[in-house]
């Protein structure tokens, strides 16, 4: 299948590229990327790959998909004694998925003022401590404690975010928070602490990586090259590899996406998937 270099999105072995569309206005001379509905229509194509009563699963072909998603994006430190830096923590907040549903917030762009409206506040404070219940006596009966037994909050864990509802939040959302509470964001000791302010903003994966919400992996055996004397496996590892990291590229087209939907309901799904697009 012979595909437009433009439509792939690079995999490498550290980072993905060409993760945005590039046929817009102006970013190609003397080409009119203007959008049309009618080049529009030519390009989209649905392919149904498998149907039955309770599923369906097609390909949607020719869009470019850009779904929101809410992301921590700015972090206010005020404290942040612990062994990993400033940076690398406020980068492991940001790829912490939220459980609130982008729609109830507009986008805010550079230079906006942050409100209810277009911003969630985050609250993160913890400090580690000596276990006071845990002394000399405690190693007759146990003689190798653990952490726990040890010390107090020496976890830093996505579920110690605590929301802070500003404005009419508390009236339009519940139970924000991360989607994974026991996520280990850092290992704190006796005497370190951390103490941050987070805000939380809707972005899409061309602007920020915490902004994806979706990824696409290969399994082990995934792919297999031939080489008529051997079959080779190559893994997501493979990449890595100085025997294929120079034979093996891989990528995937930009505006294909598989959708696979299950119901169980009376209707067939030929019928009731068109019904629900019109919702």
């Amino acid at each position: 299948m012979d595909v437009n270099p433009r439509r792939l999105v690079g995999i490498g072995a550290e980072r993905i590229s060409n993760v945005a569309d590039s046929e817009f206005p102006g970013h190609y001379p003397n080409e009119d990327n203007s959008w049309d509905l009618e080049k529009f229509k030519r390009k989209l194509t649905v392919q149904v790959q498998r149907l039955s009563q309770r599923s369906i699963e097609f390909d949607l072909v020719g869009v470019d998909a850009k779904v929101p998603t809410l992301a921590i994006e700015h972090v206010y430190v005020f404290n942040n004694t612990t062994v990993i830096h400033d940076e690398i923590l406020a980068h492991r907040l940001g790829l912490i998925p939220l459980n609130v549903d982008p729609a109830l917030l507009d986008s805010r762009k550079d230079g906006d003022t942050p409100t209810d409206r277009n911003t969630l506040e985050f609250k993160l404070h913890l400090e580690c401590s000596q276990n006071p219940a845990f002394n000399k006596s405690s190693l007759t009966t146990n003689p190798n404690p653990s952490d726990d037994d040890l010390y107090i909050n020496h976890q830093l864990l996505s579920g110690h975010l605590q929301w802070i509802p500003v404005g009419e939040q508390s009236d339009r959302m519940t139970d924000v928070g991360p989607t994974t509470k026991d996520i280990v964001l850092a290992k704190l000791r006796p005497g370190q602490a951390v103490d941050m302010t987070l805000h939380a903003v809707k972005n899409i994966g061309s602007v920020h990586a915490n902004g994806t919400s979706f990824a696409k992996v290969f399994s082990a055996g995934a792919v297999k090259v031939d080489k008529k004397v051997s079959v080779v496996k190559i893994d997501k590892k493979g990449m890595r590899n100085d025997t294929f990291k120079d034979m093996v590229e891989l990528s995937r087209i930009r505006d294909w996406f598989i959708f696979s939907v299950e119901s169980e309901s009376a209707y067939k799904q030929s019928s009731s998937f068109p019904r629900r697009s019109l919702l």
